[in-house]
């Protein structure tokens, strides 16, 4: 029986419940409880209502696309059963579009490189031989192919075309001893990356395969480790500081301060093993709701664009650095650039489940402007921008560290934010996108110590869960790819230098 033939386990798929949307209780909700009855001292709160209009159910592991339908549809207060309003299907649709252009990008600057244009030929290989390893190209967790499984596959293909032609030389030796023949162009791809690999005779093209198959194996127990520190790091990490709505609020940190654990493993398999290091935001590593991705799956940087520099130095293109490299590392640096959108949109054309495990912070920012390019040309224009990260562009970087007066600071812009017209949060939390639909705090009877907390969706977008705010620090300082993004569009009669402004005294909501 082949691998691919194998009966497979019962598929478990992050979606929605069937219950309406409509379907909430607004008081059970909201308040601590249910009620106000209780001795909580100056009590705020602040909802988006066209949130909780707006927002789309999940019907499969698309939560980039869900959570960007209900964040469309909430800046331009429209309500899901509305003509106009967004859903996860015309999402997953723009988000393919997008990707498909990086593929289609990538594919045109590799086939410049070996002088070949039938990279589709190179892609059906790919399919049919990780199949036969009882893997898919976009499948589920490990059942799907990660880009150094197709790249393992295709240069063991090349190996064994090699090994298999009678006019192939055994030994390099007897290559050098042969007459030169005449250079012409190549037949096929697969002629272009024997030769871009220099796998010139049998005995080069053993030495090849045996360095993949050690490469491999180290591969697979690297993800062995990685999986047992997680497995260590979820029994850690159990008891979650998350409320259930209706559940009863948890208990204080230190006045925001605190250093609870991030929603996730993350945090505590880099402190298991300092060795393991997740990637920053040049680096995005890309978790969709089905926790399927353990590696970056597409980068936003065409090869040869990053920037780089040295110690003390000015910044200079990577490209200047292309002309030193061979033809076999510009294959590879192509194959694998090619390789992650294609990837990527297998995964997002999936059926019946599509997935947008391979779309990051990056494809909400394109899927934003791509937006934009549909509308009219007199509406305005809606935009994204970070608010709170431990890396890169934001409006305030968090670390574990920050003392009380700064996670104060950043509360208090959260809310400022949140409550301009015509704009929503999304949270980029563990292995998930979903919007925010309220804040609340509250000093508890006899403390000075506040409480202050976001609704959002762990599962799905449906709102249901209270999070503490001192979790959604920890986990946006856990990795630099978690975040919350600010949506918005402007608002009629604002002045141009308030559009932005964070400022903590600029918010309605107050403790």
């Amino acid at each position: 029986m082949a691998a691919n033939d194998l009966p497979r386990k019962e598929e478990k798929v992050e979606q929605d419940t069937d219950a309406g949307e409509n379907e909430i209780d607004l008081m059970q909700l909201l308040l601590p409880d249910g009620s106000l009855n209780n001795d909580h001292q100056n009590f705020s709160l602040s909802f988006n209502r066209s949130a909780l209009k707006g927002w789309v159910k999940q019907g499969s592991p698309v939560c980039a696309a869900s959570s960007l339908a209900g964040a469309w549809n909430t800046v331009w207060h429209l309500e899901r059963t509305a003509a106009k309003a967004e859903s996860q299907h015309t999402m997953l649709d723009v988000l393919r579009d997008i990707v498909r252009e990086m593929q289609r990008k990538a594919e045109e600057s590799i086939a410049r490189t070996l002088l070949v244009d039938d990279m589709a030929a190179v892609l059906s290989l790919i399919k049919a031989r990780v199949e036969k390893q009882g893997k898919t190209v976009g499948g589920r967790k490990d059942e799907g192919a990660t880009p150094a499984d197709c790249t393992h596959e295709l240069k063991q293909h090349c190996v064994e075309l090699v090994l298999a032609n009678p006019q192939a030389p055994e030994t390099e030796a007897e290559r050098l001893a042969q007459a030169p023949k005449e250079i012409g162009m190549p037949e096929n791809v697969f002629a272009s990356l024997i030769d871009a690999w220099e796998l010139h005779s049998k005995e080069q093209a053993r030495a090849f395969s045996a360095k993949l198959d050690a490469d491999k194996a180290a591969r697979d127990a690297k993800k062995a480790e990685k999986e047992r520190l997680k497995q260590l790091a979820v029994a850690a990490n159990a008891s979650r500081n998350t409320t259930p709505v209706g559940a009863p609020p948890p208990a204080t940190q230190d006045g925001g301060g605190g250093q609870p654990q991030a929603d996730g493993p993350r945090a505590a398999i880099a402190a298991l093993n300092p060795e393991i290091d997740e990637d920053e935001e040049d680096k995005e590593l890309e978790e969709d709701d089905d926790n399927e991705e353990e590696e970056v799956l597409i980068s936003d940087v065409p090869v040869g664009k990053k920037t780089a520099r040295k110690p003390g130095g000015k910044k200079k293109a990577a490209g200047a650095a292309d002309a030193k490299k061979n033809l076999a590392q510009l294959v590879n640096a192509g194959l694998s650039a090619w390789l992650r959108p294609s990837i990527g949109l297998a995964k997002l054309e999936r059926e019946p489940h599509p997935s947008t495990g391979a779309i990051g912070n990056w494809g909400l920012i394109k899927a934003i402007q791509k937006m934009n390019e549909r509308l009219p040309a007199e509406a305005e224009s809606v935009s994204i921008r970070t608010l709170l990260s431990r890396c890169g562009t934001t409006v305030h970087k968090v670390k574990a560290t920050d003392p009380p007066d700064v996670v104060a600071t950043q509360w208090y812009s959260l809310c400022n934010q949140f409550d301009r017209p015509n704009s929503c949060v999304i949270f980029h939390h563990t292995n998930h996108y979903s919007l925010i639909f309220a804040l609340r705090s509250w000093l508890p009877a006899g403390s000075d110590m506040p409480i202050r907390q976001v609704l959002t969706a762990r599962k799905g977008q449906r709102p249901n869960t209270w999070y503490d705010f001192n979790e959604c620090r920890a986990i946006v300082a856990s990795w630099g790819g978690y975040k919350l993004l600010h949506v918005s569009r402007p608002q009629q009669n604002q002045p141009a230098s308030d559009a932005n402004a964070d400022q903590p005294d600029g918010g309605v909501v107050r403790e």
